[in-house]
C-alpha cells in the first residue's frame, strides 16, 4: 500500500462522514488498490451509528475500507494509534471524520511528492471552515499555513514514526495532536511543505473545539500542560534534544494568556493556572529561585512572535514571583 487513511471517529453518522468518503471516492488519477482507508470507532459498548454495509455506496473505495475498534474508549489519538498499528501503507494520512480533502488531486499530488522525494513528513496548507450563528445560513473560509499544531492535513511515513517510537499516549485525551508532532519535530525529519491546499477542515458547532464559542479553548489548558510536559520530558531524556526554545515559547505565550482579562473569568483558571505553575517549575525551575536578567530576556525575546492586544499588569518577573507565592511548596 502506498497510503492508509486513518480516520477516527466517536458517534458520526453515516451522513456526517460523507463528505469526507465522497472527497476520497472521487479523488483523480490514483490506484485505489494502493490505498486503504482505516475507520477506527472508539465507543466503549458499540460500534457506533455506521455499518459496513452503509459504506457500499462509495464504489471506488469500497474494497479497501477496514472498520476497526480502539481499545482505548473516547480516545481520539488512540483510535489513530490503532490505524498505525494496523496499517499495510507506507505513508498514513490522518482524517478528521467531519472534514474533507479539499479538492479531487490531493491524493494524486500527495504521491507525486512521495515518488520523487521520499520525505518523512509531507504537509499541505488547508482551509478552515467558518460558520456564523446556528442555524447556519453562511459559512466564510479562511486559507491557512502549515502548523505543527494538528495531525491533519499531513502524511507520515510509518518506517519515520516506527523508528523513532513515535506513538500517541493513551494518557493524552484532548492535545494528542500536540504531542504527536513535537515528538516528530525533534526527530529532525525530512519535511516536505507541499504548496497547495490539500484538506478542509469542516465547521461543526458541537465539535469540542468550536463548542459554546470555543470554550475547550481555555478550558483544556491543564489537559494541554500535560500533554506537552509528557513530550518534553521524552525528548530530553529519550531522545537528548534540546527543546527549550519550545518551552520558552510556551511559557511566554502563556504568561500572556493568564493575564488576559477574559482568562480570568473562567472557572477552569486556578486549575489551570496551577499546572501552568507546575510546568514552568519542572523544566525552569530557576525562573521561581535566581531570577535573572537573562531569563526575562530570553523570555521577552520571544514576543515579537505574539500579536496580544493587552499589556499585562504584572511584568514577567512579578508574575512569576505571584504564581511561586500562591502555589509554591509552603502552599499546598
Amino acid at each position: 500500500m502506498d497510503i492508509s487513511i486513518i480516520i477516527p471517529y466517536h458517534n458520526e453518522t453515516i451522513e456526517k462522514i460523507e463528505p469526507l468518503m465522497n472527497s476520497i471516492n472521487w479523488q483523480i488519477g490514483v490506484d485505489f488498490a494502493q490505498i486503504e482507508i482505516i475507520l477506527c470507532n472508539d465507543l466503549e459498548n458499540s460500534d457506533g451509528n455506521i455499518c459496513y454495509e452503509d459504506l457500499k455506496k462509495y464504489k471506488n473505495i469500497f474494497k479497501s475500507i477496514k472498520m476497526v475498534k480502539s481499545l482505548y474508549k473516547n480516545n481520539p489519538g488512540m483510535s489513530r494509534q490503532t490505524g498505525i498499528d494496523i496499517c499495510r501503507g507506507k505513508y498514513v494520512f490522518f482524517c478528521d471524520a467531519d472534514d474533507s480533502l479539499y479538492n479531487r488531486g490531493v491524493l494524486r499530488e500527495l504521491l507525486d511528492n512521495i515518488k520523487f522525494s521520499q520525505a518523512d513528513i509531507y504537509q499541505f496548507k488547508f482551509m478552515e471552515e467558518i460558520g456564523g450563528d446556528v442555524p447556519v445560513d453562511k459559512y466564510m473560509y479562511n486559507a491557512k499555513e502549515y502548523n505543527w499544531t494538528w495531525v491533519f492535513a499531513k502524511a507520515y511515513r510509518i518506517e519515520f514514526l516506527r523508528e523513532n517510537g513515535i506513538r500517541f499516549a493513551p494518557e493524552n485525551r484532548w492535545h494528542e495532536d500536540t504531542y504527536f508532532n513535537y515528538l516528530c519535530k525533534y526527530c529532525a525529519p525530512k519535511l516536505i511543505n507541499i504548496n497547495s491546499i490539500g484538506y478542509l477542515w469542516g465547521f461543526n458547532a458541537d465539535s469540542i473545539t468550536r463548542v459554546n464559542n470555543h470554550e475547550y479553548t481555555f478550558g483544556s489548558l491543564d489537559d494541554y500542560f500535560k500533554s506537552v510536559t509528557l513530550a518534553f520530558r521524552k525528548i530530553l531524556q529519550e531522545y537528548q534534544k534540546d527543546c527549550y526554545v519550545d518551552i520558552l515559547h510556551n511559557i511566554l505565550y502563556y504568561y500572556c494568556v493568564f493575564n488576559e482579562p477574559t482568562s480570568k473569568q473562567s472557572d477552569k483558571y486556578e486549575r489551570n493556572e496551577k499546572t501552568y505553575y507546575n510546568f514552568v517549575k519542572e523544566f525552569i525551575p530557576q525562573i521561581f529561585s535566581g531570577y535573572n536578567q537573562e531569563i526575562e530576556q530570553a523570555l521577552l525575546a520571544r514576543n515579537a512572535e505574539f500579536k496580544f492586544n493587552i499589556f499585562p499588569e504584572k511584568t514577567p518577573k512579578q508574575y512569576f514571583a505571584y504564581l511561586n507565592e500562591k502555589y509554591g511548596e509552603e502552599k499546598r
